[in-house]
């Protein structure tokens, strides 16, 4: 009796309509985090999404091993949730970061994934040969260095002979916002637009009409 006295006069919620869900999903760009984890869970636009970032048509993954929102627990200090994991078929592990606002430090965000992956897949007795390679690929929708580049690759290198290091991690900085002629720009404009189709991204396109306009 008290609970429906004291929920007599309430209102319920009102629910969106299909039409509602349906104009919202077209309003979504890949650079919306809700879409692109979406998107992502296609290993076939995945792959193409990697290959034309680094510049490596030869780039194959391991479909089995894609996911969205991937948890990396540790029970003592700070967890960590990733946009996209995915390992190639090379001893590789990529993550694949989606960054709208300039609210953090992204250089340190980038790092602690990094270091979190490493040692998430390293095991007891590992030698320190047997380290995976890391990289991660960080889109965000501002020019983080203000540059002018759609692209930054950040790398060790030492200071007295500028030569670069291979200790294993690769961070590959890419933005929306600075347009050029490049394959890589045109994929960032793609980030940008609610619709598209390009012949030169075909399993992105496909994904993509999929999630617009497939029945599901």
């Amino acid at each position: 009796m008290s609970n429906k006295i004291q929920n007599k006069g309430k209102s319920k919620k009102n629910r969106k309509t299909d039409e509602e869900v349906i104009q919202i999903i077209r309003n979504l760009r890949l650079i919306d985090d809700v879409l692109f984890e979406k998107f992502i869970e296609d290993a076939a636009a995945c792959e193409e999404l990697l290959q034309v970032i680094l510049e490596n048509s030869r780039l194959k993954v391991k479909p089995e091993t894609l996911v969205a929102q991937k948890s990396l627990r540790n029970l003592a200090k700070r967890s960590v949730r990733l946009d996209a994991y995915i390992e190639g078929v090379e001893d590789k592990v990529y993550n694949i970061e989606i960054q709208r606002s300039d609210n953090c430090n992204h250089v340190k965000r980038v790092r602690y994934n990094a270091s979190t992956i490493t040692i998430n897949k390293s095991e007891p007795g590992d030698e320190f040969e047997d380290v995976q390679d890391v990289i991660v690929i960080y889109i965000s929708e501002f020019d983080m260095f203000g540059a002018g580049k759609t692209v930054y690759h950040v790398e060790n290198v030492i200071r007295e002979t500028g030569n670069p290091v291979n200790d294993g991690l690769m961070s590959v900085y890419v933005n929306t916002e600075v347009a050029d002629d490049s394959l890589i720009s045109d994929l960032m404009q793609c980030f940008l637009k609610t619709d598209f189709k390009d012949d030169k991204f075909p399993n992105i396109s496909r994904r993509m009409k999929e999630l617009k306009h497939g029945e599901e």
